[in-house]
């Protein structure tokens, strides 16, 4: 799901929703179909923008979550299970400012009962003034919890957005200059050709592998190589891109940091200042 937050075609949709996309289409209300413009992710705060060349679209009015209380009324509007279009569910502010943890990262949200379902993330979350307070970015799933929707605080999410209509990033993020992927290896009793479930004793884990490194980064300058597999930061294990991610917003842009990588069967210790995007 997505808000068109501008009447030229600006769209705020989540993260999650874009991440790895090699092309995207936004389908308007009326069914009509877009091919859509990436202009800037934040994996911090689980925020993305695209843009479609249409003009003069109905955009939606940015309200303040900081008005918000609980008990409020408030409408949630979304794509549910992805073929539910423009679907209301109506329901209440249940909480404010809960610390939820989403792949690692910890978000600062609003909770709210209003039907929340697969395919809402990016949708809107609107007052009863029909004013946007918050994007939908998850929901609490299990067999015994129901009602448990949770959104962005608009407020939170103001300068997010515009950093990435204006800039296509968030100023003052850590940035070392990589692009990745996660892989798994695999350690334990492969070789033992007598035991044939010698496989089952196989054990796995999740690395990052380095894909490119941009010319001139910090990432560049501290020795990273393609083809490294990134296996801690400052002595904390890495477990996959969005945790490393994750962990490198724990620090400010110009602090110095260990990245442990494994190149070929050598393990090396690279010293890395953060740098910031540009």
């Amino acid at each position: 799901s997505g808000v068109i937050i501008s009447s030229d075609g600006y769209i705020v949709t989540n993260n999650h929703v874009v991440q790895g996309a090699d092309t995207i289409h936004v389908y308007l209300q009326d069914g009509t179909k877009y091919d859509a413009k990436l202009i800037g992710t934040d994996t911090f705060s689980d925020l993305a923008i695209v843009k479609i060349d249409v003009a003069n679209l109905p955009a939606a009015t940015i309200g303040s979550s900081g008005n918000a209380t609980v008990g409020d009324t408030v409408y949630a509007i979304g794509n549910p299970l992805g073929v539910l279009t423009s679907s209301v569910s109506k329901g209440i502010i249940s909480g404010l400012d809960r610390t939820i943890t989403i792949d690692g990262i910890s978000m600062t949200l609003m909770q709210t009962d209003a039907s929340i379902n697969p395919g809402n993330s990016g949708g809107g979350l609107f007052n009863d003034s029909g004013e946007l307070i918050g994007i939908v970015n998850a929901k609490s799933a299990s067999v015994e919890v129901e009602g448990l929707g949770f959104a962005i605080p608009v407020d939170s999410a103001r300068p997010v957005i515009t950093d990435l209509v204006d800039l296509g990033y968030v100023t003052g993020r850590p940035y070392i200059g990589i692009t990745m992927q996660d892989v798994s290896l695999r350690y334990g009793n492969s070789n033992n050709r007598n035991n044939p479930f010698s496989f089952y004793m196989d054990n796995y884990v999740t690395r990052v592998q380095v894909m490119s490194v941009e010319s001139g980064s910090a990432a560049e300058k501290g020795g990273l190589l393609v083809n490294d597999i990134l296996t801690s930061l400052n002595g904390k294990e890495i477990t996959g891109s969005s945790q490393f991610a994750a962990m490198l917003y724990e620090y400010k842009v110009g602090d110095t940091v260990t990245i442990t990588v494994l190149r070929g069967n050598e393990t090396k210790d690279l010293t890395v200042v953060l740098g910031e995007r540009s």
